[in-house]
């Protein structure tokens, strides 16, 4: 068994061992630390996915609004850990108007002051 270089890995396929990459929207995003959400993968990438709730602290999914779709299916990005090869829907019409009705059911909620039903989709 030959010992792995891993610097020279890294000059042949731009990643380290611990860095892989998903797909947001067709872009490629090279994750390097896999404990962060899709929200601050997504962000750090200069993509926007509105996550009210994880963003003022609130229990993940309570707003529902950052719902996005991954390798087919619908999912809460402030709640999802990145896996290699991840595809990651963010910006479709459907998905747009969705987020922008739970915003405002949300938004709704908090004005009146009513307790949301964390996670339910």
């Amino acid at each position: 068994m030959t010992d792995v270089n891993y610097s020279d890995l890294r000059l042949i396929t731009g990643d380290t061992p611990n860095e892989f990459t998903i797909t947001i929207d067709g872009k490629e995003v090279l994750v390097s630390d896999s404990s962060n959400n899709i929200v601050d993968i997504a962000k750090s990438a200069g993509i926007t996915i509105p996550a009210p709730c994880y963003l003022n602290k609130r229990k993940h999914g309570c707003c529902s609004a950052c719902v996005v779709e991954i390798n087919g299916k619908q999912h809460y990005a402030c709640g999802t850990k990145p896996l290699a090869g991840m595809e990651v829907v963010v910006k479709r019409d459907d998905l747009v108007a969705l987020r922008k009705e739970r915003l405002l059911k949300y938004k709704d909620s908090i004005d009146r002051g009513v307790p949301l039903k964390c996670g339910s989709k």
